[in-house]
């Protein structure tokens, strides 16, 4: 894996995936469809890396909040991206 940059020519830190877990995901309708991932080294939280804020389970979020979403799930089309998308 790699922090700290978008851009792949020019990576931040590079770590290795010890253990990645998925807990009760529902294939069928996308349902806890998040994942957590034990690497090596641990990041260095800075200027350019930081963790993501998950809201808590049924927070509300105001209408019109700014986020960002990640992943490599279906766009458009039924097919499967093959790309990070962000």
């Amino acid at each position: 894996m790699i922090a700290g940059t978008n851009e792949n020519a020019e990576p931040g830190s590079m770590h290795l995936v010890e253990e990645i877990r998925i807990a009760k995901w529902n294939s069928g309708t996308n349902e806890n469809d998040i994942a957590v991932w034990r690497v090596s080294p641990s990041f260095m939280i800075d200027a350019i890396t930081s963790p993501v804020k998950i809201p808590s389970k049924g927070a509300q979020i105001p209408e019109g909040t700014y986020m960002t979403v990640s992943g490599w799930g279906a766009d458009i089309s039924p097919k499967v991206c093959v790309v990070l998308i962000a």
